[in-house]
Protein backbone atom coordinates (compact mmCIF):
# COMPACT_ATOMS: atom_id res chain seq x y z
CA UNK A 1 0.00 0.00 0.00
CA UNK A 2 1.11 3.21 -1.03
CA UNK A 3 0.73 4.64 3.52
CA UNK A 4 3.56 1.99 3.92
CA UNK A 5 6.08 3.68 1.08
CA UNK A 6 8.88 6.45 1.93
CA UNK A 7 7.23 9.37 1.85
CA UNK A 8 8.88 10.54 -1.59
CA UNK A 9 7.60 7.41 -3.26
CA UNK A 10 4.38 7.96 -2.12
CA UNK A 11 4.37 11.64 -3.73
CA UNK A 12 6.01 10.25 -7.05
CA UNK A 13 3.04 7.48 -7.20
CA UNK A 14 1.14 10.26 -6.81
CA UNK A 15 2.33 12.43 -9.30
CA UNK A 16 2.08 9.49 -11.95
CA UNK A 17 -1.06 8.81 -10.88
CA UNK A 18 -2.69 12.46 -11.10
CA UNK A 19 -1.91 12.90 -14.61
CA UNK A 20 -4.82 12.67 -16.95
CA UNK A 21 -5.85 14.36 -20.26
CA UNK A 22 -6.29 18.01 -18.53
CA UNK A 23 -4.51 21.07 -19.96
CA UNK A 24 -4.49 22.58 -16.24
CA UNK A 25 -0.83 23.66 -15.98
CA UNK A 26 0.47 26.08 -18.24
CA UNK A 27 3.63 27.75 -17.82
CA UNK A 28 2.95 31.36 -17.46
CA UNK A 29 -1.06 33.50 -17.42
CA UNK A 30 -1.67 36.47 -17.41
CA UNK A 31 -4.59 38.29 -15.09
CA UNK A 32 -5.60 41.65 -16.11
CA UNK A 33 -8.08 44.50 -14.52
CA UNK A 34 -9.48 47.79 -15.24
CA UNK A 35 -10.40 50.25 -12.45
CA UNK A 36 -13.31 51.65 -12.94
CA UNK A 37 -14.41 53.62 -9.75
CA UNK A 38 -13.75 56.83 -10.86
CA UNK A 39 -11.36 59.71 -11.07
CA UNK A 40 -7.92 58.90 -8.96
CA UNK A 41 -6.77 62.22 -7.57
CA UNK A 42 -4.13 63.59 -5.37
CA UNK A 43 -2.46 66.35 -2.77
CA UNK A 44 -0.92 68.96 -4.23
CA UNK A 45 3.13 69.40 -3.78
CA UNK A 46 3.12 65.51 -3.69
CA UNK A 47 6.99 65.41 -4.20
CA UNK A 48 8.08 62.45 -2.65
CA UNK A 49 6.78 58.41 -2.92
CA UNK A 50 4.49 58.41 -0.04
CA UNK A 51 0.90 57.26 0.29
CA UNK A 52 -2.05 59.42 -0.09
CA UNK A 53 -5.33 59.12 1.40
CA UNK A 54 -7.36 58.60 -1.90
CA UNK A 55 -5.61 55.53 -4.13
CA UNK A 56 -7.44 53.86 -6.64
CA UNK A 57 -7.06 50.21 -5.82
CA UNK A 58 -7.40 47.13 -7.57
CA UNK A 59 -7.29 43.41 -5.86
CA UNK A 60 -6.51 40.40 -7.57
CA UNK A 61 -8.82 37.54 -6.54
CA UNK A 62 -8.62 34.59 -9.15
CA UNK A 63 -4.79 34.29 -9.47
CA UNK A 64 -4.57 30.81 -7.91
CA UNK A 65 -2.47 30.17 -4.74
CA UNK A 66 0.74 28.81 -4.81
CA UNK A 67 0.99 30.52 -8.31
CA UNK A 68 4.88 33.09 -8.40
CA UNK A 69 4.04 36.56 -9.91
CA UNK A 70 7.09 37.45 -12.48
CA UNK A 71 6.17 41.19 -13.33
CA UNK A 72 3.39 43.22 -13.71
CA UNK A 73 2.43 45.96 -16.62
CA UNK A 74 0.75 49.19 -15.78
CA UNK A 75 -1.02 51.68 -18.08
CA UNK A 76 -2.93 54.81 -17.22
CA UNK A 77 -4.10 58.42 -18.71
CA UNK A 78 -3.35 61.60 -16.21
CA UNK A 79 -5.22 64.30 -16.89
CA UNK A 80 -4.30 68.21 -15.73
CA UNK A 81 -6.71 71.20 -16.52
CA UNK A 82 -5.24 74.13 -17.70
CA UNK A 83 -7.80 76.22 -15.65
CA UNK A 84 -6.42 77.87 -12.72
CA UNK A 85 -3.00 77.60 -14.05
CA UNK A 86 -3.05 73.88 -14.07
CA UNK A 87 0.48 72.30 -15.40
CA UNK A 88 0.78 68.94 -16.91
CA UNK A 89 4.56 68.38 -16.38
CA UNK A 90 4.06 68.32 -12.55
CA UNK A 91 1.82 65.42 -12.76
CA UNK A 92 3.68 62.55 -10.10
CA UNK A 93 2.17 59.12 -9.22
CA UNK A 94 3.70 55.66 -7.74
CA UNK A 95 2.40 52.03 -7.93
CA UNK A 96 2.62 50.07 -3.94
CA UNK A 97 1.77 46.45 -3.17
CA UNK A 98 0.44 46.56 0.34
CA UNK A 99 0.87 42.07 0.12
CA UNK A 100 4.23 42.60 -0.75
CA UNK A 101 4.56 45.36 1.40
CA UNK A 102 7.13 46.70 -1.51
CA UNK A 103 6.38 49.93 -3.84
CA UNK A 104 8.44 52.24 -6.49
CA UNK A 105 10.62 53.99 -4.67
CA UNK A 106 10.49 57.24 -6.81
CA UNK A 107 7.70 59.49 -7.83
CA UNK A 108 6.64 59.44 -11.95
CA UNK A 109 6.59 61.98 -14.09
CA UNK A 110 6.21 62.81 -17.74
CA UNK A 111 8.95 62.55 -19.79
CA UNK A 112 9.70 64.39 -23.08
CA UNK A 113 8.88 67.91 -24.76
CA UNK A 114 5.15 66.52 -25.92
CA UNK A 115 3.52 67.20 -22.53
CA UNK A 116 0.16 68.08 -23.27
CA UNK A 117 -2.77 68.17 -20.66
CA UNK A 118 -3.56 64.44 -20.61
CA UNK A 119 0.01 62.03 -20.42
CA UNK A 120 -0.19 58.10 -21.39
CA UNK A 121 1.88 56.12 -18.86
CA UNK A 122 2.56 52.48 -19.09
CA UNK A 123 5.89 50.56 -17.44
CA UNK A 124 6.72 47.15 -15.91
CA UNK A 125 7.48 46.68 -12.12
CA UNK A 126 8.31 44.00 -9.80
CA UNK A 127 6.78 45.22 -6.79
CA UNK A 128 4.37 41.85 -6.62
CA UNK A 129 6.82 39.88 -7.57
CA UNK A 130 7.13 36.86 -5.40
CA UNK A 131 4.38 33.25 -4.54
CA UNK A 132 0.65 34.39 -4.42
CA UNK A 133 -0.72 33.06 -1.18
CA UNK A 134 -3.59 35.19 -1.19
CA UNK A 135 -5.63 38.21 -2.66
CA UNK A 136 -3.29 40.59 -4.38
CA UNK A 137 -3.08 44.07 -4.03
CA UNK A 138 -2.42 47.13 -6.29
CA UNK A 139 -2.20 51.01 -5.44
CA UNK A 140 -2.10 53.87 -7.47
CA UNK A 141 -1.22 56.82 -6.00
CA UNK A 142 -0.99 60.40 -7.70
CA UNK A 143 -0.94 63.99 -6.89
CA UNK A 144 0.97 67.38 -8.19
CA UNK A 145 4.13 68.51 -7.48
CA UNK A 146 3.11 72.22 -8.08
CA UNK A 147 2.27 73.32 -4.14
CA UNK A 148 -0.01 75.53 -5.66
CA UNK A 149 -1.91 73.28 -7.61
CA UNK A 150 -5.62 73.24 -6.77
CA UNK A 151 -5.28 69.56 -6.81
CA UNK A 152 -6.75 67.17 -4.16
CA UNK A 153 -8.58 63.94 -3.46
CA UNK A 154 -11.98 64.70 -4.92
CA UNK A 155 -10.68 67.05 -7.53
CA UNK A 156 -10.52 65.96 -11.49
CA UNK A 157 -8.38 68.71 -12.34
CA UNK A 158 -5.50 67.19 -11.66
CA UNK A 159 -6.26 63.23 -11.82
CA UNK A 160 -5.78 59.59 -13.27
CA UNK A 161 -8.89 59.30 -15.81
CA UNK A 162 -11.53 56.83 -14.70
CA UNK A 163 -11.62 53.50 -16.91
CA UNK A 164 -7.79 54.10 -17.78
CA UNK A 165 -5.82 52.56 -15.18
CA UNK A 166 -4.82 48.96 -16.58
CA UNK A 167 -2.97 46.21 -14.44
CA UNK A 168 -1.67 42.86 -15.95
CA UNK A 169 -0.35 40.26 -13.72
CA UNK A 170 2.10 37.28 -15.30
CA UNK A 171 2.64 34.92 -13.14
CA UNK A 172 4.20 31.28 -13.58
CA UNK A 173 3.26 27.90 -12.52
CA UNK A 174 6.74 27.28 -11.45
CA UNK A 175 6.79 24.09 -13.42
CA UNK A 176 10.44 23.73 -14.86
CA UNK A 177 10.56 23.15 -18.61
CA UNK A 178 11.61 19.41 -18.71
CA UNK A 179 8.18 18.47 -16.94
CA UNK A 180 5.79 17.88 -19.55
CA UNK A 181 2.60 19.60 -19.53
CA UNK A 182 0.07 18.01 -21.60
CA UNK A 183 -2.26 16.46 -19.37
CA UNK A 184 -0.38 17.05 -15.94
CA UNK A 185 -2.66 17.92 -13.41
CA UNK A 186 -0.36 18.37 -10.21
CA UNK A 187 3.12 19.23 -10.07
CA UNK A 188 4.64 19.43 -6.04
CA UNK A 189 8.45 21.08 -6.90
CA UNK A 190 9.49 20.25 -3.04
CA UNK A 191 10.12 23.83 -2.62
CA UNK A 192 8.87 23.45 1.14
CA UNK A 193 5.46 24.25 -0.29
CA UNK A 194 2.66 21.47 -0.18
CA UNK A 195 1.11 23.68 -2.48
CA UNK A 196 0.60 22.09 -6.29
CA UNK A 197 2.11 24.71 -8.90
CA UNK A 198 -0.41 23.82 -11.27
CA UNK A 199 -3.87 25.86 -11.72
CA UNK A 200 -5.87 22.57 -10.43
CA UNK A 201 -5.02 23.45 -6.80
CA UNK A 202 -4.78 19.76 -5.56
CA UNK A 203 -2.56 21.18 -2.44
CA UNK A 204 -1.05 18.46 -0.09
CA UNK A 205 -2.02 18.61 3.57
CA UNK A 206 1.17 17.64 5.83
CA UNK A 207 0.96 15.98 9.03
CA UNK A 208 3.30 14.76 11.32
CA UNK A 209 5.70 17.67 10.85
CA UNK A 210 6.35 16.42 7.42
CA UNK A 211 8.03 19.01 5.03
CA UNK A 212 8.44 18.78 1.56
Amino acid sequence: MISKLPLSLSILLMFCGMLANSNTALAQQTFTQTYSSGDIGGPANYTTATPTTCPGVLTFNNIPLGMRVDSVQVSYNFFTSMAGFGNPSMQRSYLRCPTTGVHETQLTAPTGAGVGTTNSYARTVSIANGVVTGPLTLELHCGSADPLSFSNCGSSSNAVLNNSWSVTVFASSGIPSFVPTNGLTAYYPFNGSPNDATTGNNHLTPFGGVSL
